[in-house]
């Protein structure tokens, strides 16, 4: 598929990325000096010698650059679509662009590269009612498979080309920008905005540097607005799990080894917005990975997040109803952690804060510590490269993670009380009745969980539970193994579940017990 034709798919992936840092500008590199020639032969190939495909109303070449003025380009393929019964159809969409240039075009290994592509004042548009406007992209220094997709755009031919995911080297780039961004979905699903999309320096090891300002969505039934994404020296494991065509499993998107395998920095400012009636506003958020005495941490905050009722909408009085019935007129949410990486020895581990603050409502917090988590990265990736992607076989790599000590601690600070009043004055009952009667159906609960959730555990947890609901306190939920245990071993089936060798403990504590 042509990279003109998913422009509006690559906008929105590269909104997932889109960062912005403080970096000096890297001096650009020399352009490739080619023959008027060499440049002649590479336009007759795009078809961009004489009108067709592709039209325009003037022509100009020098300095080894072609500019077009009045660009017009139509675009048609063939889309299949998995499970589809009416076989492949043909999708038609139009390009139009005030000026484009290509600077350097050339033929390398029976393909043409160039230099840059510029396309100013464009317009793509479909037959499926999508709409795509930008005032200017540059794509500087592609990569082979990535000027083979572009020059796809121009040709009409539908070469399979490699898969990103394991490509990245392939689809490289000095800078693909864009500027003056604004998608209409088709089929009315809204649309998105942007003022600046910045992606820079991807190669085989990762993206050097992402930026985005000014990032709006409008859809009949969500819209937000970001003022900026920031985002430093993505990894190539991370990268290669966002476009893998296999979902990877949670677990396999979470840990991938060493935290610089992630990003350096990531900054998100002036997020807000409005979804199934929920009006959310978050300040910021931060995450920042930084080198401590040869070892990796990795700080992340999250100061407020406020969520409330949109007014004048039959969702938004939904909302308003259930925040009213636990007696919220908004919702503030707290996130922070802080995480040690020794690569030495190849274990993550918790320190300090790290919790999930529900201001006036309940905090939960949590600290653990694994091994192996490098190993496994490692493990998984080898297992992609050598063109495994069975879940199954995947799975089994998760052995290599070994937990240490997992503690959780859910504080009810409220949300209890809140809930049972709310509840009890419904059915007519004291709050202290309604504790007890919800305390007492904990173990008819529980004994209807998936027999997936192991029954020693459940055995183990429900008094405490029990106990949690009807009077409150702090559950604490600590797993201390006179081993380190593979992590598979915390969801096995009941035969396998071994409370000592996990060393489960479960309790309620409680000021007045302290």
């Amino acid at each position: 598929m042509s990279l003109l034709r998913v422009l509006p798919s690559l906008c929105l992936s590269a909104l997932l990325l889109t960062a912005c840092g403080d970096r000096q500008e890297e001096r650009e590199p020399p352009a490739t000096r080619v023959t008027t020639g060499a440049a002649a032969e590479a336009a007759r190939i795009l078809g961009l010698e004489e009108p067709g495909r592709a039209d325009w109303e003037e022509r100009d070449f020098a300095n080894g650059i072609f500019r077009f003025e009045g660009f017009t380009l139509l675009l048609a393929e063939l889309e299949i679509e998995e499970g589809g019964e009416d076989g492949p159809r043909l999708v038609q969409s139009r390009l139009t662009a005030e000026i484009m240039e290509i600077a350097a075009p050339r033929l390398e290994e029976d393909a043409v590269r160039f230099d840059r592509l510029t396309l100013e004042n464009a317009v793509l548009t479909d037959l499926e009612g999508g709409e795509t406007r930008f005032e200017r992209l540059v794509i500087d220094r592609p990569g082979p498979a990535l000027s083979r997709s572009i020059a796809a755009s121009f040709t009409g031919e539908t070469d399979k080309l490699p898969g990103l995911a394991s490509n990245l080297a392939a689809y490289s780039f000095r800078e693909m920008s864009l500027a003056g961004l604004s998608a209409t979905l088709p089929e009315g699903d809204g649309t998105l905005q942007a003022a600046n999309i910045t992606l820079r320096g991807l190669d085989e090891t990762g993206l050097e540097l992402a930026r985005a300002e000014s990032i709006s969505f409008d859809g009949p039934a969500t819209r937000f607005e970001i003022e900026s994404v920031e985002m430093d020296t993505v990894g190539a494991r991370f990268l290669a799990s966002l476009f893998d065509d296999e979902a990877a499993t949670l677990l396999q998107t979470a840990i991938s080894g060493n935290p610089a395998d992630y990003y350096r920095s990531l900054s998100v400012t002036g997020l807000s917005g409005v979804a199934s009636g929920v009006v959310y506003e978050m300040d910021s958020f931060t995450a920042e990975v930084t080198p401590e005495a040869g070892r990796l941490r990795t700080l992340a905050s999250m100061p407020a997040m406020r969520l409330s009722a949109e007014r004048g909408s039959d969702p938004g009085e939904h909302v308003h109803n259930v925040l009213g019935f636990l007696g919220y007129e908004e919702v503030v949410l707290r996130f922070e952690t802080d995480t040690i990486y020794d690569p030495e020895t190849d274990t993550i581990r918790t320190q300090n804060n790290n919790r999930f603050v529900w201001e006036d409502g309940l905090t939960l917090s949590a600290h653990q510590e694994i091994s192996g988590v490098q190993a496994y990265g490692d493990a998984v990736a080898a297992a992609r490269a050598g063109g495994t992607d069975d879940p199954d076989t995947l799975a089994r790599l998760e052995r290599l993670l070994r937990l240490h000590r997992l503690e959780i601690r859910l504080e009810d600070q409220s949300l209890l009380d809140r809930s049972f009043s709310a509840y009890a004055q419904m059915n007519n009952v004291t709050p202290a009745q309604m504790r007890v009667q919800a305390s007492a159906l904990i173990a008819l609960g529980l004994s209807a969980l998936p027999a997936e959730i192991p029954r020693p555990f459940i055995n183990a947890i429900a008094r405490p539970l029990s106990d949690f609901v009807r009077d409150g306190g702090t559950l604490v939920i600590t797993l201390d193994p006179p081993e380190p245990v593979p992590l598979p071993s915390l969801v096995s089936p009941a035969g396998e579940f071994d409370l000592d060798r996990l060393g489960l403990a479960v309790n309620v504590q409680r000021p007045e017990l302290e």
